[in-house]
Protein backbone atom coordinates (compact mmCIF):
# COMPACT_ATOMS: atom_id res chain seq x y z
CA UNK A 1 0.00 0.00 0.00
CA UNK A 2 1.34 3.44 -0.93
CA UNK A 3 1.79 6.24 1.62
CA UNK A 4 -1.12 8.20 0.14
CA UNK A 5 -3.36 5.13 0.29
CA UNK A 6 -2.33 4.58 3.93
CA UNK A 7 -3.39 8.15 4.68
CA UNK A 8 -6.73 7.56 2.95
CA UNK A 9 -7.30 4.35 4.92
CA UNK A 10 -6.36 6.07 8.17
CA UNK A 11 -8.76 8.94 7.48
CA UNK A 12 -11.58 6.43 7.06
CA UNK A 13 -10.71 4.60 10.28
CA UNK A 14 -11.95 6.42 13.40
CA UNK A 15 -9.68 4.25 15.54
CA UNK A 16 -6.69 6.11 14.07
CA UNK A 17 -6.18 9.35 16.06
CA UNK A 18 -6.18 12.46 13.91
CA UNK A 19 -2.85 13.51 15.45
CA UNK A 20 -1.24 10.28 14.19
CA UNK A 21 -2.84 10.81 10.80
CA UNK A 22 -1.39 14.32 10.64
CA UNK A 23 2.12 12.98 11.18
CA UNK A 24 1.74 10.81 8.08
CA UNK A 25 0.50 13.84 6.16
CA UNK A 26 3.53 15.78 7.41
CA UNK A 27 5.87 13.10 6.09
CA UNK A 28 4.23 13.10 2.66
CA UNK A 29 4.00 16.90 2.46
CA UNK A 30 7.66 17.30 3.45
CA UNK A 31 8.80 14.90 0.74
CA UNK A 32 6.61 16.68 -1.84
CA UNK A 33 7.69 20.14 -0.55
CA UNK A 34 4.10 21.29 -0.02
CA UNK A 35 4.86 24.16 2.36
CA UNK A 36 1.28 25.35 2.89
CA UNK A 37 0.18 21.88 3.93
CA UNK A 38 3.22 21.58 6.22
CA UNK A 39 2.36 24.88 7.93
CA UNK A 40 -1.23 23.74 8.48
CA UNK A 41 -0.14 20.34 9.83
CA UNK A 42 2.34 21.95 12.25
CA UNK A 43 -0.38 24.30 13.52
CA UNK A 44 -2.79 21.43 14.05
CA UNK A 45 -0.15 19.34 15.83
CA UNK A 46 1.35 22.13 17.96
CA UNK A 47 -1.59 24.52 18.29
CA UNK A 48 -2.28 27.96 16.87
CA UNK A 49 -0.34 29.62 19.65
CA UNK A 50 0.59 33.03 18.29
CA UNK A 51 -1.75 35.82 17.29
CA UNK A 52 0.08 35.99 13.94
CA UNK A 53 -1.41 32.59 13.10
CA UNK A 54 -4.54 32.56 10.96
CA UNK A 55 -7.20 30.54 12.76
CA UNK A 56 -9.27 28.32 10.44
CA UNK A 57 -12.99 28.99 10.50
CA UNK A 58 -13.74 25.48 11.75
CA UNK A 59 -11.92 26.37 15.00
CA UNK A 60 -14.28 29.27 15.78
CA UNK A 61 -17.65 28.38 17.31
CA UNK A 62 -20.47 29.95 19.30
CA UNK A 63 -21.31 28.75 22.79
CA UNK A 64 -23.53 30.04 25.60
CA UNK A 65 -22.36 32.74 28.02
CA UNK A 66 -22.87 31.91 31.72
CA UNK A 67 -22.31 34.03 34.82
CA UNK A 68 -21.41 32.67 38.27
CA UNK A 69 -22.11 34.64 41.47
CA UNK A 70 -21.97 33.76 45.17
CA UNK A 71 -25.71 34.29 45.73
CA UNK A 72 -27.17 32.87 42.52
CA UNK A 73 -24.66 30.24 41.44
CA UNK A 74 -24.19 29.64 37.71
CA UNK A 75 -26.87 30.72 35.27
CA UNK A 76 -27.15 32.01 31.67
CA UNK A 77 -25.99 35.61 31.31
CA UNK A 78 -28.56 38.24 30.42
CA UNK A 79 -28.23 41.67 28.88
CA UNK A 80 -27.61 43.18 25.47
CA UNK A 81 -28.00 40.26 23.00
CA UNK A 82 -25.37 41.54 20.58
CA UNK A 83 -22.71 41.84 23.28
CA UNK A 84 -23.60 38.44 24.71
CA UNK A 85 -23.38 36.91 21.23
CA UNK A 86 -19.90 38.29 20.71
CA UNK A 87 -18.66 37.25 24.14
CA UNK A 88 -20.06 33.76 23.53
CA UNK A 89 -17.64 33.08 20.67
CA UNK A 90 -15.01 30.43 21.43
CA UNK A 91 -11.61 30.27 19.73
CA UNK A 92 -9.90 26.88 19.81
CA UNK A 93 -6.12 27.22 19.46
CA UNK A 94 -5.13 23.97 21.21
CA UNK A 95 -3.30 21.11 19.43
CA UNK A 96 -5.72 18.65 17.86
CA UNK A 97 -4.43 15.91 20.20
CA UNK A 98 -5.59 17.99 23.18
CA UNK A 99 -9.05 18.32 21.66
CA UNK A 100 -9.18 14.58 21.04
CA UNK A 101 -8.19 13.97 24.68
CA UNK A 102 -11.00 16.26 25.89
CA UNK A 103 -13.49 14.24 23.89
CA UNK A 104 -12.66 11.11 25.87
CA UNK A 105 -12.10 12.64 29.31
CA UNK A 106 -14.67 15.40 29.76
CA UNK A 107 -18.46 15.36 30.29
CA UNK A 108 -20.89 16.61 27.66
CA UNK A 109 -20.25 20.32 28.32
CA UNK A 110 -16.91 22.16 28.06
CA UNK A 111 -16.24 25.65 29.47
CA UNK A 112 -13.87 28.39 28.37
CA UNK A 113 -13.17 31.72 30.12
CA UNK A 114 -14.13 35.00 28.47
CA UNK A 115 -11.65 37.59 27.22
CA UNK A 116 -9.23 38.08 30.16
CA UNK A 117 -9.09 41.87 29.74
CA UNK A 118 -12.86 42.14 29.97
CA UNK A 119 -12.96 39.79 32.97
CA UNK A 120 -10.32 41.92 34.71
CA UNK A 121 -12.23 45.13 34.00
CA UNK A 122 -15.44 43.69 35.43
CA UNK A 123 -13.62 42.53 38.57
CA UNK A 124 -11.82 45.84 39.03
CA UNK A 125 -15.17 47.62 38.94
CA UNK A 126 -16.34 45.68 41.99
CA UNK A 127 -18.51 43.04 40.34
CA UNK A 128 -17.88 39.71 42.06
CA UNK A 129 -19.03 37.59 39.15
CA UNK A 130 -17.16 35.35 36.78
CA UNK A 131 -18.12 34.66 33.18
CA UNK A 132 -17.43 31.62 31.03
CA UNK A 133 -18.60 30.20 27.74
CA UNK A 134 -20.26 26.78 27.84
CA UNK A 135 -20.44 24.68 24.71
CA UNK A 136 -21.30 21.13 23.75
CA UNK A 137 -18.62 18.52 23.12
CA UNK A 138 -20.14 18.29 19.65
CA UNK A 139 -18.14 21.41 18.83
CA UNK A 140 -14.92 19.47 19.44
CA UNK A 141 -16.26 16.54 17.43
CA UNK A 142 -16.89 18.92 14.54
CA UNK A 143 -13.34 20.34 14.70
CA UNK A 144 -11.68 16.92 14.78
CA UNK A 145 -13.93 15.55 12.03
CA UNK A 146 -13.22 18.56 9.83
CA UNK A 147 -9.47 17.96 10.13
CA UNK A 148 -9.98 14.29 9.27
CA UNK A 149 -12.14 15.19 6.24
CA UNK A 150 -9.59 17.75 5.01
CA UNK A 151 -6.89 15.09 5.14
CA UNK A 152 -9.04 12.62 3.21
CA UNK A 153 -9.88 15.19 0.52
CA UNK A 154 -6.20 16.06 0.20
CA UNK A 155 -5.13 12.42 -0.16
CA UNK A 156 -7.82 11.84 -2.79
CA UNK A 157 -6.59 14.88 -4.74
CA UNK A 158 -3.04 13.52 -4.62
CA UNK A 159 -4.21 10.21 -6.04
CA UNK A 160 -6.17 12.01 -8.77
CA UNK A 161 -2.93 13.75 -9.76
CA UNK A 162 -1.16 10.40 -9.98
CA UNK A 163 0.82 10.97 -6.77
CA UNK A 164 0.86 7.91 -4.51
CA UNK A 165 4.31 7.35 -2.98
CA UNK A 166 5.44 3.77 -2.70
CA UNK A 167 6.59 3.01 0.82
CA UNK A 168 7.67 6.40 2.09
CA UNK A 169 9.21 7.60 -1.17
CA UNK A 170 7.93 9.58 -4.13
CA UNK A 171 9.31 9.39 -7.65
CA UNK A 172 10.79 12.40 -9.43
CA UNK A 173 7.70 12.45 -11.66
CA UNK A 174 5.39 12.53 -8.63
CA UNK A 175 7.36 15.38 -7.07
CA UNK A 176 7.16 17.34 -10.33
CA UNK A 177 3.40 16.79 -10.48
CA UNK A 178 3.09 18.04 -6.90
CA UNK A 179 5.15 21.14 -7.73
CA UNK A 180 3.04 21.89 -10.80
CA UNK A 181 -0.44 21.19 -9.43
CA UNK A 182 0.25 22.26 -5.80
CA UNK A 183 -2.36 19.98 -4.14
CA UNK A 184 -2.17 21.71 -0.74
CA UNK A 185 -4.87 21.26 1.87
CA UNK A 186 -7.46 23.98 1.33
CA UNK A 187 -8.88 25.74 4.38
CA UNK A 188 -10.80 28.95 4.99
CA UNK A 189 -9.29 31.33 7.55
CA UNK A 190 -11.20 33.80 9.66
CA UNK A 191 -8.09 35.87 10.30
CA UNK A 192 -5.93 36.33 13.38
CA UNK A 193 -7.93 35.12 16.37
CA UNK A 194 -6.81 34.78 19.97
CA UNK A 195 -9.25 34.37 22.83
CA UNK A 196 -11.80 36.89 21.76
CA UNK A 197 -9.52 39.09 19.66
CA UNK A 198 -9.47 39.38 15.91
CA UNK A 199 -7.61 41.42 13.39
CA UNK A 200 -6.59 40.75 9.86
CA UNK A 201 -6.38 42.09 6.36
CA UNK A 202 -9.92 42.63 5.05
CA UNK A 203 -11.52 40.30 7.60
CA UNK A 204 -14.91 41.48 8.88
CA UNK A 205 -16.81 40.96 12.12
CA UNK A 206 -20.34 42.39 12.19
CA UNK A 207 -22.22 42.55 15.49
CA UNK A 208 -25.63 44.18 15.70
CA UNK A 209 -25.00 46.20 12.56
CA UNK A 210 -21.66 47.53 13.85
CA UNK A 211 -18.64 46.39 11.89
CA UNK A 212 -16.02 46.09 14.65
CA UNK A 213 -13.18 44.52 12.67
CA UNK A 214 -9.91 46.29 12.10
CA UNK A 215 -9.38 46.75 8.38
CA UNK A 216 -6.87 49.31 7.24
CA UNK A 217 -8.56 49.57 3.86
CA UNK A 218 -12.10 50.44 4.90
CA UNK A 219 -12.51 51.00 8.64
CA UNK A 220 -11.13 53.04 11.52
CA UNK A 221 -12.16 51.28 14.73
CA UNK A 222 -11.41 54.33 16.87
CA UNK A 223 -13.64 56.50 14.69
CA UNK A 224 -16.52 54.01 14.98
CA UNK A 225 -15.96 53.62 18.73
CA UNK A 226 -16.10 57.40 19.15
CA UNK A 227 -19.39 57.45 17.26
CA UNK A 228 -20.85 54.62 19.37
CA UNK A 229 -19.87 56.32 22.64
CA UNK A 230 -21.16 59.71 21.47
CA UNK A 231 -24.52 58.32 20.37
CA UNK A 232 -25.18 55.77 23.13
CA UNK A 233 -23.81 57.14 26.42
CA UNK A 234 -26.03 59.81 27.96
CA UNK A 235 -23.88 60.62 31.00
CA UNK A 236 -21.81 63.59 29.83
CA UNK A 237 -18.94 63.05 32.29
CA UNK A 238 -18.58 59.37 31.37
CA UNK A 239 -18.92 60.14 27.67
CA UNK A 240 -16.26 62.85 27.70
CA UNK A 241 -13.83 60.72 29.73
CA UNK A 242 -14.22 57.78 27.33
CA UNK A 243 -13.82 59.97 24.26
CA UNK A 244 -10.57 61.33 25.65
CA UNK A 245 -9.29 57.80 26.32
CA UNK A 246 -10.28 56.70 22.81
CA UNK A 247 -8.28 59.61 21.43
CA UNK A 248 -5.28 58.58 23.54
CA UNK A 249 -5.56 54.95 22.38
CA UNK A 250 -5.60 56.11 18.77
CA UNK A 251 -2.49 58.21 19.36
CA UNK A 252 -0.62 55.46 21.22
CA UNK A 253 -1.53 52.46 19.01
CA UNK A 254 1.62 50.64 17.99
CA UNK A 255 3.54 51.92 21.02
CA UNK A 256 4.29 50.56 24.46
CA UNK A 257 1.95 53.12 26.01
CA UNK A 258 -1.17 51.66 24.41
CA UNK A 259 -1.70 48.94 27.04
CA UNK A 260 -1.99 51.37 29.96
CA UNK A 261 -4.52 53.57 28.16
CA UNK A 262 -6.46 50.51 26.99
CA UNK A 263 -6.67 49.20 30.58
CA UNK A 264 -7.85 52.59 31.84
CA UNK A 265 -10.46 52.64 29.10
CA UNK A 266 -11.81 49.21 30.11
CA UNK A 267 -12.08 50.22 33.77
CA UNK A 268 -13.75 53.53 32.92
CA UNK A 269 -16.19 51.84 30.55
CA UNK A 270 -17.24 49.06 32.94
CA UNK A 271 -20.73 50.57 33.29
CA UNK A 272 -21.13 50.76 29.51
CA UNK A 273 -20.00 47.31 28.36
CA UNK A 274 -23.04 46.89 26.13
CA UNK A 275 -21.75 49.82 24.07
CA UNK A 276 -18.05 48.95 23.86
CA UNK A 277 -18.12 45.13 23.91
CA UNK A 278 -18.40 44.77 20.10
CA UNK A 279 -15.18 46.77 19.72
CA UNK A 280 -13.05 44.88 22.25
CA UNK A 281 -11.66 42.32 19.78
CA UNK A 282 -10.43 45.03 17.42
CA UNK A 283 -8.99 47.16 20.25
CA UNK A 284 -7.19 44.23 21.88
CA UNK A 285 -5.44 43.47 18.58
CA UNK A 286 -3.29 46.55 19.23
CA UNK A 287 -1.97 45.17 22.53
CA UNK A 288 1.72 44.29 22.47
CA UNK A 289 2.46 40.56 22.25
Amino acid sequence: MSLVEEIQAGALNRDVPVADLLRRVKLAAAKLKLTETLDWVDSELNGYGGEDKDLPEYRVAAGSLYVTTFHHGTRPATGDPHSIAMLSMSFFREPVASLEALLTSQPGTITMPINPDLARAIKNHGHNASYAVHFSKNVLVSIVDTVRNLILDWAINLENEGILGEGVSFTVDEKQKAAQSAPNIQINNYGHYHQGDTHGHQNRTTIGGVDASTNSLTIDVFEQLQSAVTNNIDNAADRDALLELIKQMDEKKGTGGFKEVYTNFLVSAANHMTVIAPFLPALASYLPG
